[in-house]
């Protein structure tokens, strides 16, 4: 990638510069980084916003995100979508529900079946007109800070691998925080640094994409940007790792095979250590704007 198409960010945490980062490995020509006052990780210089909404076209949306789903069904997009409409229920006072980088609305499909008011930003033009014209849904074609959308006005906020997309995640959380009302709910999820996958094959886990994922959180440091932005973690953890999805292709496959037997015998020891040392592929994030006494989400 040219010169011209990159760009020095500070860290987006605590705004030291480039000299106070340190580099991790490079990948795709790009450098991923790790702040050495606040641990944030992010891609330093990264490329340009022009460059990165690129990857958001028409084409993508075409050829890789609507062929992975398949035919739409709206009764197993609902059912896909249970788990965290369970969750979130309990929070629902004006039923407004927000999703922030919503793609094409699935998510929001399934929570307007579960009753909810729901309303999208979405980057993408090709996405949020899809989302309109196909689906019936209210999707703004916006970032999320620049959407116009009124203060408190939102039970719930999602951002369902977005976070990581993000130029800048602090600026759009303080945006979540101010268009939340008062003990409303920030639900994310995103990939974790941490993962075991990550910690034994580095950049060739196959979520490190510096050309599209700006930035990687860990517990820790999802923590502190949330808590940085106005927002209160009530649970951050991880879930299980896949031995394939994210290595095929980038590990050699007798490598991959030997590492998918060993886990897939030791899981039932394993699984609750990737749990309890939140080593998992991703995180789940759910936060309450403060000032609010809260109760701890449900895990059904």
């Amino acid at each position: 990638m040219a010169d011209a198409d990159l760009e020095e960010v500070p860290c987006n945490m605590c705004g030291s510069s480039k000299p106070r980062a340190h580099k991790l490995f490079s990948k795709n020509g790009l450098w991923v980084t790790r702040c050495r006052k606040c641990h944030l990780v992010y891609v330093n210089p990264r490329p340009v916003q022009s460059r990165l909404w690129e990857r958001y076209s028409e084409e993508y949306f075409t050829k890789e995100y609507l062929p992975a789903y398949g035919d739409f069904n709206p009764e197993a997009n609902l059912s896909r979508h249970m788990g965290i409409l369970n969750a979130i229920d309990r929070y629902r006072q004006t039923n407004c529900l927000m999703d922030a980088g919503c793609a094409v609305g699935f998510f929001l499909d399934a929570a307007r079946r579960r009753g909810w008011d729901v309303c999208g930003v979405e980057v993408s033009e090709y996405a949020a007109k899809y989302g309109r014209e196909r689906l019936g849904l209210n999707i703004v074609n916006s970032t999320l800070e620049d959407a116009g959308l009124t203060p408190g006005s939102f039970d719930v906020i999602t951002l369902g691998d977005t976070l990581e997309h993000l130029r800048d995640p602090a600026g759009t959380l303080r945006a979540v925080s101010r268009l939340l009302r008062a003990g409303g709910l920030a639900y994310i999820s995103t990939p974790n640094f941490n993962s075991l996958n990550r910690l034994l094959f580095g950049r060739r886990w196959g979520v490190i994409g510096p050309t599209e994922h700006i930035y990687y959180f860990t517990p820790r440091t999802i923590t502190q940007l949330l808590t940085k932005s106005g927002l209160a973690p009530t649970s951050v953890t991880t879930g299980s790792i896949n031995t394939y999805h994210y290595l095929r292709g980038n590990v050699d496959e007798k490598v991959l095979k030997v590492y998918d037997a060993i886990v897939r015998r030791a899981r039932p020891l394993v699984e609750p250590l990737i749990r309890a040392f939140r080593i998992g592929d991703g995180l789940e994030v759910f936060a309450i704007k403060r000032g609010y006494v809260h109760a701890r989400p449900s895990s059904s």
